[in-house]
C-alpha cells in the first residue's frame, strides 16, 4: 500500500485471481492424470472437475463462513507463507528438468527461456526467504514472551532455517545424471513398429506381451 497507494487492493485482487486460476488448472490436470492413470477411477469430465474443485474449495469456504472476511484474509496470509516455504522444492526441479536434455531431449527450453525463468524463479525465492527471515527476526525482537522462551525458540528455529537454505542451495547445484528421454527410432521401421505396438521396451528388450492401450486416457488433453 505504501508503494501503490489506493490501487494496491485492486492489483492484489487481480494477482490473487490469476494465481487461483493457475492453481485450479494445474490441480485439475494433476487430478485427472492421477484419477484416470494411477487410481483407475473413471468419471465424467464435468463430475470429476466438480468433485476435485469442491474438495479444494471446501476448507476455505468453511473458514470464510465461520470467521468472516477477517478469518479469510488471515487464511490467505497463512497459506501464502506455507506456499513460500514449499515453492523452491517445486520450482527448482521444474526449472532444472525442463532445461536439461537428459529429461526433455530436443524439447528442452531455449537458452533465452532458461535465463529468464531462472532469473524470475531465483528472484521470487530470494524475496520469499528474505521476508520470512526478516519477519521471524522481527518477531524475536518484539515479542512479549519471556526471554528464556524467546531464546529456546531461536535455538530451534535458526538451525532449521539454516538447514532449509542449505537444502535449497543443494537442490540448485545437485547434478542429475539419470537419462529419462529416449530418442525414438526414426529410421528403423521394424523397431518403430515394435515400439508403437508395445512389443519393445525402452531398454530395447523385446517384451512378451504388448502394452495395453488405455482408451480412457486417450481423451486427456495434453499441452500442445
Amino acid at each position: 500500500q505504501n508503494v501503490l497507494g489506493k490501487s494496491s487492493s485492486t492489483v492484489y485482487a487481480i494477482a490473487l485471481l490469476a494465481s487461483g486460476q493457475s492453481s485450479t488448472i494445474t490441480g485439475t490436470y494433476a487430478g485427472q492424470f492421477i484419477m484416470q492413470g494411477f487410481l483407475d477411477l473413471k468419471m465424467r469430465k464435468w463430475l470429476r472437475n466438480l468433485v476435485t474443485r469442491c474438495i479444494a474449495i471446501t476448507p476455505s469456504l468453511i473458514v470464510s463462513i465461520i470467521g468472516g472476511s477477517h478469518a479469510a484474509g488471515r487464511l490467505i496470509i497463512i497459506a501464502s507463507m506455507i506456499l513460500s516455504f514449499e515453492l523452491p522444492f517445486a520450482l527448482i526441479p521444474l526449472l532444472k528438468f525442463s532445461s536439461t536434455a537428459t529429461k526433455m531431449g530436443p524439447h528442452k527450453n531455449s537458452i533465452y527461456i532458461i535465463v529468464i525463468s531462472w532469473i524470475l524463479g531465483l528472484g521470487i525465492i530470494g524475496i520469499n526467504i528474505y521476508y520470512l527471515s526478516t519477519a521471524f527476526v522481527g518477531w524475536i525482537i518484539h515479542n512479549s514472551l519471556p526471554k528464556v522462551g524467546t531464546v529456546l525458540i531461536g535455538i530451534v528455529v535458526f538451525p532449521l532455517m539454516a538447514i532449509y537454505i542449505i537444502s535449497v542451495i543443494y537442490l540448485m547445484f545437485r547434478k542429475d545424471k539419470v537419462v529419462t528421454f529416449i530418442e525414438p527410432a526414426k529410421f528403423d521401421n521394424v523397431t518403430q513398429n515394435q515400439m508403437e505396438g508395445g512389443h519393445l521396451s525402452a531398454s530395447g528388450r523385446v517384451e512378451m506381451q504388448p502394452v495395453p492401450f488405455r482408451e480412457d486416457l486417450a481423451d486427456i488433453p495434453l499441452p500442445q
